[in-house]
């Protein structure tokens, strides 16, 4: 008779503890597969996440080693490896990608400067929908960089942006308006748009609207108002009600600051 069952119990208990080992590999490479980037993890282990995920040839993970790699998340900054793997999936119609390539090259980095190559990255983005592409190609129409200047396109592509909900869309579509050097000047478009920005939390439009309101010409000139964006800017950015009093040039009354704090607070309870 052959006694086998210390040895069985030893080759099963390996056996299973390898199998356990391969389901958990298995369940983690799915689960990075299906977003191996998380802001409530740490940067190495969404770097190392995304390592095992881009093993299946997963396109977000392709991003984001691109993204930790361009933005030294989790890892040293690498121009060359984050556009390598920017490429990959950017030739699977990642918009983010496409995107971010754009901002390698119109930046100059870790490739020569080259506005018409961003132009064309942020134009295969773009027309994906992604917004940041959209605000971008916007930006080069505005300002004539690889492109002739066309406020109207820029207008087009900020338009495209702000509809789907981005507060910086919203915001440089009412810069365009209110600053426009080409015949597009529209204060009453500015006004609305920023404050469209301003209620989705936009710091800057916050600062717009209490100029406009402020300084007054096309917008009424409103005292109150300007005080009450003054004193959202300042809450909002941790600063004391002494600030908000010095981004206002003219004399406040007492009654004036009260209404503005008052409407105010009434803006910050909803928001």
């Amino acid at each position: 008779m052959v006694f086998l069952d210390a040895s069985n119990s030893v080759i099963r208990s390996a056996t299973v503890t390898r199998h356990i080992g391969l389901m958990i590999l298995f369940l983690l490479m799915s689960k990075t597969a299906l977003g191996c980037y998380s802001s409530s993890l740490s940067d190495e282990i969404n770097f190392r996440n995304c390592q095992l995920a881009v093993q299946r040839d997963d396109v977000e993970a392709q991003y984001y080693l691109g993204f930790m790699y361009h933005y030294r998340k989790g890892v040293f900054r690498d121009y060359q490896k984050a556009r390598e793997w920017y490429l990959k999936a950017a030739s699977q119609n990642h918009s983010g990608a496409q995107n971010q390539l754009g901002v390698m090259f119109e930046l100059g980095q870790g490739v020569l400067l080259n506005y018409k190559k961003a132009k064309d990255w942020y134009l295969l983005s773009a027309q994906l929908g992604d917004v940041n592409g959209q605000i971008s190609l916007g930006w080069l129409y505005q300002y004539g960089k690889g492109v002739d200047y066309d406020e109207k396109e820029a207008v087009a592509w900020y338009l495209n942006a702000a509809k789907q909900g981005s507060a910086k869309g919203q915001y440089n579509l009412a810069a365009l308006y209110q600053f426009s050097t080409r015949g597009n000047k529209d204060i009453a478009e500015a006004l609305q748009w920023y404050l469209t920005a301003a209620n989705q939390g936009d710091a800057d439009a916050y600062l717009r609207l209490t100029e406009l309101y402020q300084y007054g010409g096309d917008v009424p000139k409103d005292l109150v108002k300007a005080y009450q964006w003054a004193f959202i800017a300042s809450k909002k950015e941790g600063f004391s009600g002494e600030k908000a009093h010095s981004l206002i040039k003219e004399p406040l009354t007492e009654a004036m600051m009260n209404e503005g704090r008052y409407l105010a607070g009434l803006w910050l309870e909803s928001h």
